[in-house]
């Protein structure tokens, strides 16, 4: 095996260091010690030596590697929205932005979102269309998607929440989260 040159070893130094804070030396009293490091993950302390404690400590600390797990399973966790396959269709494309942002449907119908529209040419589906065929069309699409993902899933966490509306109608909606995505 090679040597390690300076230049990688104070870079692993650096990464390794990065999980640890630096404990002022105790230079007078009964417990004196020099500058010591404590794991920010766990809180061990021990001697300031990367080679001989902060290394081996940051390769077996359990805290610091169920963080890491964590981490890796969020990151690599599709959200709904890697979800979508393509969509060619500007209304298709457009009608899926307004549902993934959850905007009202009757926001575009502004005078100040007509005049964009027009300026750039595209003529936008209106609320009845986006509340009805092209909510009915996307929620087909979508369906097979997300019972695949929910059943792949080893925990789901279901989330609710009702509301009436200014008409007096009730509105529940309900969501399930897959390690901390939500998907409704």
């Amino acid at each position: 095996m090679p040597p390690r040159t300076n230049a990688s070893s104070s870079t692993a130094d650096r990464d390794i260091k990065r999980h640890f804070d630096k404990i002022p030396a105790v230079l007078s009293g009964p417990h004196k010690a020099g500058p010591r490091m404590k794991c920010k993950w766990c809180g061990d302390e021990a001697s300031e030596n990367v080679t001989l404690y902060q290394r081996p400590h940051i390769l077996r600390c359990a805290v610091y590697k169920l963080e890491k797990e964590k981490k890796v399973i969020v990151n690599n966790q599709p959200s709904i929205r890697n979800a979508f396959k393509p969509l060619d269709d500007p209304k298709d494309l457009f009608a899926m932005a307004v549902y993934t942002s959850t905007a009202n449907f009757s926001l575009f119908e502004t005078p100040e979102w007509k005049a964009f529209f027009t300026k750039i040419g595209f003529k936008p589906p209106n609320r009845n269309q986006l509340a009805g065929p092209l909510l009915i069309q996307t929620y087909e699409k979508l369906k097979p998607q997300v019972l695949e993902i929910a059943t792949a899933a080893n925990h789901i966490q279901i989330v609710s929440d009702a509301l009436n509306t200014i008409n007096k109608k009730k509105v529940e909606n309900v969501s399930f989260l897959i390690n901390n995505i939500s998907y409704y």
